[in-house]
Order: C-alpha cells, then structure tokens, then sequence
C-alpha cells in the first residue's frame, strides 16, 4: 500500500513540473542535486546517502537508508534577459530601437521529488524515486526587436519556449558482502517540448517524447569512516519530437537525448558530529543533441558538501558547486532560449527532527558566475546574456 501511495504521488509530481511555467537548472537541465538534503550539500551525493532520492544519482545508496519515504520539492527563482546591439542583426549600434532587450518574467516554480524505499531484509532493498529537469521560460517581449520586424512576426504574443524532462526510476541494492552494495535502476522519462511564437520555428503545441535507460552504481565502506561511490548513467534515449524533427531539431535527427553521466564520490566522517562528501561528475553533452542544437560541450562538475550535527535534534550542511561551463561566447546567441550559463552554486541546508521517526529539511541554493554578464563574440557579437537563478527546498522524511 505504501507504495502504491508513493508511486501515485510521484505520478502527480511529474504532472505539476510539466505544468506551463518557467524553470531552469544549473549543470546544463540538470539540478545541483538531488534531494533536499544532498542540495544544502552542494549536491554531493554519491558517496553519501542521506535519503531515498539517493537513487537518482546512485542506487547502491538505498543499501544505507533503510525503510523510509521522503516527499518534498525544490523551488526555482529565476529571470533571464539579453540585451541585443544593432550589429547583432547586421546594423549600426546606433540604430534606432538598439539596444533591444529581450527579457523573460521572474518566477518562482516548483519542482517536486518523491522517494522511497523498503527494506526487504538486512541485504536487499527496493525503492522509486522521481526527478525533474528542464526550462521553461515566458518572456514579455518580442523574440526579435521592432527594428528589425519583431512586432510585425510576433505581434502582441509573447514568446514561449520551454523543454521538460520527468523521470521515475525504479531501484533494487544487494549487499554483496557488510562492507560493499551495488544497485541498478531503470529510468523512464517523459519529455515535454513547447515552443510558442518563434520566428521560423512553427508552433506545434505540446510535443511529448518518451525515453529509457538506466543508472547502476556501487558503494564501498572502505574504512568505519570512509565511503566510495561511484555510478554510471546510460544515454535517455528518447523518441523522435513530431512537429520539430524537421525544424529546430532537424541538426539532432529530431531527439534531444539526456547524455550519458560518470559520478564519483567520496566521504568522510571526521568527527562523530561532522561529515565531508566531494562528488566528480562528468556529462557528455557533445554525443546528444544538444551539442548539435544548442552547442553543448561534455561539462565537469565538481560538488563539496559538509553536514554538521549541531544538536541531537539539528543537522547544518553547507556546500559548493563548480561547474566547466559548456558553452563558449560564440554561442551566446543560442544560449539566451537554454541560459545554462552560470558556473558556481554555494549551498546551505538545515533537518530538524521531529520525532525519532519523522524531519524536516530546508535547502538553499545560491548560483552565480565568474562574470557578471555572458557577452557574445564571433556570431554572437553584440549580445549580452544576464541570468539570475537560485533554489530552496522543502522536504518531510519518514522512517520506519
């Protein structure tokens, strides 16, 4: 019955993040972590888990959290612009009408994680856990400035334009001896495609895709106070997008794939009171179609995380984000509809137990980059990218 009850829940989570409005994610459509708990942490994880939504970055994880379900979300906070020159579009700075800016709403959305897993006995578990990723971002106005026919293509519409990723992946962890467990989980995800009121690309609606693949990981107590992680993700391999395979996906075969990921992680418990966790993680964007539509590059991530037992009823995290950007200024001009431009993430997290069973997590997210304003070269000359985002989180966890 319980997991009937979860599998339901997540169901309607996927439904409220496809929902029509505007979200955005740091290491390219994905979150700094998942979890509210490994968000506070800077999205270490692999190596430590926490929680049931450890499964989304290593299933082995489920091995060490016993029977328990955690429901929660992450909120998005986040306003992007750009700012266009005349030479932009072929014509003098001093055009009239120039500089243009084209700028999105600021929003604050929600984006809901469910998990859950079973002890089935001292060395098998079986759990579910949720993910979203993706953006979406309403603008309020004209996708091209009236200088250069921005009213007359788009009249008093305001343009859309929005990619969704959900994902439910079951997960099963074996113990294959005291010290050491491995897991598996399949992914399936459902992807959302919407695009309102772009010049030469056609409006076609919702245009949904589904996609499989699968993560496995193992984690390795190499001392009493030392963990290794380490996971694998396959490529999401999703069907072609009807309405956008021969426009503005026609360069990626009409797929906008989720790339194949490599997640390393260690953890240190220094103190009875105080742990330590750094996760390395690898995305190769460059194999997916968004290297060839948004001109992705493969991107590393490294996350520092430390979790500090203030009470015996407080936990304090902290943690940092580093990401490789992977896009350069001569793509700025793509960017301003993907704006996956910040590099650096600082995070703080607090749980307060409620019971001996029952807490509660808080997260916050801070995203920031080495300059304050992504200008284009090349191509993309005359453009200036400014992108604001940043997260909080809520979770309620339960063991049994």
């Amino acid at each position: 019955m319980l997991l009937q009850g979860i599998f339901i829940c997540s169901i309607v989570s996927c439904c409220l993040f496809i929902s029509p409005r505007e979200a955005k994610s740091e290491t390219g459509t994905f979150l700094t972590g998942y979890g509210v708990k490994a968000a506070g942490m800077g999205g270490a994880e692999v190596a430590l888990p926490q929680d049931a939504m450890v499964a989304v970055m290593n299933p082995a994880g489920m091995a060490d959290v016993g029977t328990r379900y955690d429901i929660g979300s992450q909120f998005l906070v986040v306003h992007s612009k750009a700012e266009m020159q005349g030479s932009a579009f072929g014509a003098p700075d001093n055009t009239p009408g120039f500089p243009y800016t084209f700028s999105s709403t600021t929003a604050v959305v929600p984006i809901p994680e469910i998990g859950v897993n079973y002890q089935v006995d001292p060395d098998w578990t079986i759990g579910l856990s949720t993910w979203g990723a993706g953006f979406m971002l309403p603008f309020v106005t004209p996708y091209l400035p009236p200088a250069v026919g921005g009213s007359m293509l788009n009249g008093t519409k305001k343009p859309s334009i929005g990619l969704v990723y959900v994902g439910v992946q079951p997960s099963i962890s074996y113990k294959v001896r005291p010290d050491v467990a491995i897991g598996v989980s399949p992914i399936l995800s459902l992807m959302k495609l919407n695009i309102g009121n772009i010049p030469n690309v056609p409006n076609s609606s919702n245009a949904w895709a589904v996609g499989e693949g699968a993560r496995a990981g193992i984690l390795w107590d190499i001392t009493s106070k030392t963990k290794f992680g380490f996971s694998y993700a396959s490529e999401i391999n999703f069907n072609r997008m009807h309405g956008y395979k021969y426009t503005l996906l026609a360069a990626a075969g009409g797929r906008l794939n989720l790339p194949e990921q490599f997640d390393f992680g260690i953890s240190y418990q220094v103190t009875p009171d105080l742990v330590v966790a750094i996760d390395l993680d690898r995305y190769n964007w460059s194999s997916v179609g968004f290297g060839a539509v948004y001109g992705y590059k493969d991107e590393n991530a490294i996350k520092l995380g430390a979790a500090y037992n203030l009470t015996e009823d407080w936990v304090i995290r902290g943690g940092y984000q580093y990401a490789k950007r992977n896009t350069n200024s001569a793509q700025v001009s793509q960017q301003f509809l993907l704006p996956a431009i910040l590099q650096q993430a600082g995070t703080i997290g607090v749980t307060y137990k409620l019971s001996d069973v029952s807490e509660i997590s808080l997260s916050g997210e801070y995203d920031w980059a080495e300059t304050a304003h992504y200008r284009g070269t090349g191509p993309s000359a005359g453009i200036i990218l400014d992108t604001k985002y940043g997260f909080f989180g809520l979770e309620y966890g339960h063991k049994f």
